[in-house]
């Protein structure tokens, strides 16, 4: 949690303030103080292959559920690294148990995937990239393993976040967010929507952020702003415009009135685009 903190310093003071932080947790002791990671960085890397070195083999699964568990549970975006495909280092086809793996992975929340050797140094490295895909497509129509993380005790934002993803998945509806710094969108992506999720920002750096968060989708709208007094209508008219929503959609709308917060709901059925 230190280093990453003062990483962090250190990139604010070159002026580097919206550039984001991903903890690889490789050792012992990063697991150990998982809590103090998760609050300093703006993501965690699961590096199954150097945890090994610290772990039993039989225990990395029990390791990697633990760790992803509780960033979930933070809200912190979660990738899962190393010996995901590797005997695709040298053969075309992965074996069953990996695909078993990746599709646990997937299963307990991971928002992305990481191939190493595979590509960097195996013989078939675009294989091994379409089999990772073509797998994760299949994961993601599985229910999900075990129960989804519920709203951190007294976290109104997060309590907020949640009823947005339960109110539109009851009511079959998409959710359009305005995100400026990924709050807001980080706390939706903790629910792992299965319903339509876009996220606005004006800024590039989130959206780039918000790329790496599973079931949403950034929109980089540089003109909109949170104080704005006509913002959820100029979402929802280049929502129509852009083929997101359609006439007759419900749509369910959040943003926060000050950094940080996600603190407004909104819900429209959606009414044809008048010209």
């Amino acid at each position: 949690g230190e280093d990453v903190s003062r990483a962090r310093e250190v990139l604010e003071d070159a002026g580097f303030e919206e550039v984001r932080l991903v903890a690889k947790i490789e050792t012992r002791s990063a697991v150990e103080r998982l809590e103090e990671v998760l609050d300093a960085a703006d993501a965690v890397l699961i590096a199954r292959g150097d945890l090994a070195a610290y772990f039993d083999l039989e225990q990395i699964y029990a390791v990697q559920g633990q760790i992803m568990k509780r960033a979930r549970a933070a809200g912190k975006p979660i990738i899962v690294a190393t010996q995901l495909l590797e005997s695709m280092v040298e053969n075309p086809l992965p074996t069953r148990s990996e695909v078993v793996d990746v599709i646990t992975a997937v299963r307990m929340g991971a928002d992305a995937l990481m191939l190493a050797g595979e590509t960097a140094a195996g013989r078939y490295p675009l294989e091994a990239v379409r089999w990772l895909k073509r797998i994760i497509s299949e994961a993601e129509k599985l229910p999900e393993e075990g129960e989804g993380p519920q709203p951190r005790p007294g976290d109104t934002y997060d309590v907020i976040a949640q009823g947005v993803i339960t109110l539109s998945e009851m009511l079959s509806g998409k959710v359009l967010a305005f995100s400026e710094k990924g709050n807001t969108a980080r706390r939706l992506a903790k629910y792992k929507p299965k319903i339509p999720v876009y996220v606005y920002t004006n800024r590039a750096t989130t959206a780039r952020y918000i790329n790496l968060l599973r079931g949403v989708k950034p929109i980089y709208h540089p003109d909109l702003s949170k104080s704005d007094s006509s913002l959820f209508e100029r979402m929802l008219e280049h929502a129509l415009s852009a083929g997101l929503v359609s006439s007759g959609d419900i749509v369910v709308f959040t943003a926060g009135r000050r950094a940080g917060a996600t603190d407004l709901i909104t819900v429209e059925r959606v009414k044809p685009l008048s010209f």
